[in-house]
Formats: C-alpha cells, structure tokens, sequence
C-alpha cells in the first residue's frame, strides 16, 4: 500500500513539474526534460518510481498527455470521502490491524453496514464502535478516514478505466478462472497425442475439463509463439500447484499479470485489492515478474485484447442478467 501510495504521489508531482514546464509558445519544446530538472531533489528510491512514471507517460501520444496530466492534477483537489465498494474484506482488515485500537473503532465506525459484516469475520473478532466518535473533533476524523481511503486505489486514479477494472470481485474472479482454462487450451494445442491431452484434462473438475476441451475446439490458427508462452505459464503453475482448481486459479492470474503490466501501477492495485490479500501479493508479485521478463511487444498487446474481450464479455453477460430480472421485475 505505501508503495502505492508513493507512485501516486509521484505521477502527481512529475504532473505538476510538467504544468509548469508547458511553453505555449513553443510547441517543440521538450517539456519533459524541463520537468525532470525541477526534480533533481528526489531520493534514490523515488527516482527510480520517477522513471517509470516518465517512460509510461512518453508512450503516449501528445494529446493524451495532456489529458494524464490533467487528470494527474484533478487528483490534487478532488475529494474522496467513500471507500471503494470493491475493495475485498481482507484488505480492509488487514489495515484495520496497523491502528491502534481507538483509530480502529473510529475507522469501523465510518465503514458500510454491509462490509461491516465481512471485516469482522476477516479480523476474527467483534470492533466495538459505539459512541466512538463522541469526545473525538470531527475534523480529526475527516482526517483519519481520508488517510484510510489513501491506502487504497480509487476509480478516480486511475485516468481510464480499462475492461478490467469495470470488473467487481465476483466477476474479478470469474475472469481468472476463465483465463485459466483458456490458457490450458492454448498449453494442450502443443501435444500432438490427442490421448495424452485427455489424460492430462481427467485430472480436473469434470465442469472445468469441459470448458478447457471447448477453449480447444474454438482456439485455432494461434500463434506458434502464443502457445509457447502458455505452455511456460501451465508447466511452471503445475510445478507450484499440485492442486488442479489451485494451478488453473495461478494460471489465470499469472495472464491476468501480463495485461496490467502493460498498464499502470494503480491498475494492478485496484485488480489485487478486489481479491484476498494472499492472491493480492502473488498478483503483485507476478506483475512485476513480467515487467522483468523479455516477453514480446506484440505478444503482450494480443493477451492485452484478450483480456480486455473477456472482461467485456463479463460485463455484458452481467448487464443482460441486470435487465433480464429488472424486465422479471416489471411483468410480476
């Protein structure tokens, strides 16, 4: 979280050097390295956040740079006085555990009902609020709660929102168990024996085995490379997880890390905060193993399109689900 924390702190002061390094007047000016001077004062550790801020914002093309660094600034004055609906029960109560008591109450205090419930069952124990904010000044509170909020990602950091992130926990979850079986499929189109195949597939779920048998009569025409990768991605899952629900879930968040890694630190974070902390920090872990590997330019944008159909296809599913009972709703 504090990382988080210090990457969007970051993004928002190399924002500001930017503004102010714009020269309306001379439209070839490298604004970015006039920023960059004002920044010499960083630490070691913050220069080093720096230069991936500035290497993801120069892959931009001119016109959305300026809308980043709009959006980078609006995070300055904007207000966030709501917790993310998203944000998964553990990381809550995982933050919970860092405050002493009395903040605790007071943070529980100001939490939904409904996650309430969650949180106590993730703590393991019942967080006594009653007339805790009674002797307390409420601008003590408003400042308490605001640097709760400041542990985590808001939609409001991010400066688009990508298929992904649209996605809630439940859906979060039922991508990366279909971009399991499908990356299975595309591992099993490199053995010739379709004996072998079947033999590999009896080991899962008979559900799960169906899906991955459909992924393989739908996934034709891939690319020699494509498949190479997942065959790397299902051996090295099936060394860690002996498990076959266990190995499909690593699978799909291995895949899953892949398509972030291409986008912003905070679109991973606001992905790993919608699932149990131990998921969470593999997922972390895993992205930034990718950013360390030599994988493919145009290989990586075809799991980016992947990622991005299937989140869509999610979505959609749950929009006509949403209709479906509302239309339910109005003709009982």
């Amino acid at each position: 979280m504090q990382l988080v924390a210090q990457l969007t702190r970051i993004d928002v002061l190399f924002a500001l050097a930017l503004f102010f390094a714009r020269d309306e007047t001379d439209a070839d000016s490298n604004e970015t390295a006039r920023a960059l001077a004002s920044l010499t004062a960083l630490e070691a550790s913050e220069r080093a956040a720096l230069e991936r801020c500035v290497s993801r914002y120069e892959r931009l093309p001119p016109v959305k740079r300026r809308e980043w660094v709009d959006h980078k600034l609006r995070l300055i004055t904007q207000s966030r006085w709501e917790l993310d609906e998203t944000i998964h029960p553990s990381h809550i109560a995982e933050r919970l555990r860092e405050e002493p008591e009395y903040v605790q109450r007071l943070l529980f205090a100001r939490l939904p009902e409904a996650t309430r419930h969650a949180v106590h069952a993730a703590l393991g124990r019942v967080v006594e609020d009653r007339g805790c904010e009674s002797n307390v000044s409420p601008d003590l509170v408003a400042v308490i709660w605001s640097a709760f909020l400041r542990s985590f990602v808001s939609h409001f950091d991010l400066a688009h929102q990508a298929p992904v992130d649209r996605l809630n926990g439940v859906e979060l979850a039922r991508l990366i168990h279909l971009l399991g079986t499908r990356e299975t499929a595309l591992a099993c189109r490199s053995v010739p024996e379709m004996e072998t195949v079947a033999a590999f597939l009896r080991r899962f779920a008979a559900e799960d085995a169906r899906v991955i048998t459909a992924h393989l009569t739908k996934l034709v025409n891939v690319e020699p490379q494509r498949v190479i990768l997942a065959e790397k991605t299902v051996r090295e899952s099936l060394l860690a997880e002996s498990e076959p629900s266990a190995m499909l879930y690593r699978v799909g968040l291995r895949t899953l890390a892949i398509a972030l890694a291409e986008l912003s630190d905070e679109h991973a974070q606001y992905a790993a905060q919608k699932l149990p902390v131990e998921a969470a920090r593999w997922l972390h872990q895993a992205v930034d193993g990718v950013r360390a590997e030599e994988i493919a330019g145009d290989l990586k944008q075809a799991i980016v399109a992947e990622v991005d159909s299937l989140a869509s296809g999610i979505l959609h599913a749950a929009r006509s689900r949403g209709a479906h009972a509302e239309s339910a709703d109005v003709t009982a």
